[in-house]
């Protein structure tokens, strides 16, 4: 049975094959721009089927995930296996400690948050990277948009946006507005080391390390 106080209790079992062929290339950008190395302790913000942590498990890192939809995290259990420690939880309040994971993860998950729960998310992903740690991020990229590619995925991805409801739409619109990620790096400690725009400019792939203090 559908849990209506969960927004992804609907498309959970079919996101992977409505979404996945999309998200694919965005995630073997991020393989590329920080290939992940055997031993690698890799959390997962936002973690939803565990497609995007799969790979890296497949790679020989330990992995974790928090997720807030009982739904997708019941994906994930499914095709991660016990070998990875999944958390059904709030990830602005994480139960890691400090300091614990090589790579922290956030794949199209900040765009959607209010910007005092982003906020709150990010610093929690500061604190429990180890020292020297990154942390890789795919999310809406605030532009430029290329032509032709750019302008032509745009309303798509509004419509898509304006589906998910009215709060996610108006956190989608406030996040490019503010700048989306090379803005919301150094607000909270981070500078972008690398990045790579795909989609004519729609989306960007960040590796983020924590900035000099």
């Amino acid at each position: 049975m559908d849990d209506a106080s969960d927004h992804y209790s609907f498309i959970a079992h079919q996101y992977d094959r409505l979404l996945g062929p999309f998200l694919d290339g965005l995630r073997r950008a991020g393989l590329d721009l920080c290939p992940p190395a055997p031993g690698w302790k890799v959390l997962d913000v936002g973690s939803g089927t565990g497609a995007q942590l799969e790979l890296y498990q497949r790679a020989g890192c330990t992995v974790a995930g928090i997720e807030a939809s009982p739904a997708m995290a019941q994906v994930a259990r499914r095709r991660l296996g016990e070998h990875a420690a999944l958390e059904l939880a709030d990830a602005s309040r994480m139960p890691y400690a400090g300091g614990t994971f090589d790579l922290v993860l956030a794949s199209m998950m900040l765009h959607e948050l209010h910007a005092g729960t982003r906020s709150a998310i990010l610093q929690e992903c500061a604190r429990v990277l180890r020292p020297g740690g990154r942390m890789l991020v795919i999310d809406y990229h605030p532009g430029p948009l290329r032509f032709p590619k750019g302008h032509l995925a745009r309303p798509f991805v509004l419509a898509a946006e304006r589906l998910a409801g009215r709060e996610h739409y108006r956190n989608h619109l406030a996040f490019l507005a503010g700048g989306g990620i090379p803005a919301l790096a150094p607000a909270h400690g981070f500078m972008v080391e690398r990045a790579r725009v795909k989609k004519g400019g729609t989306f960007g792939v960040y590796l983020l390390a924590r900035s000099a203090r």
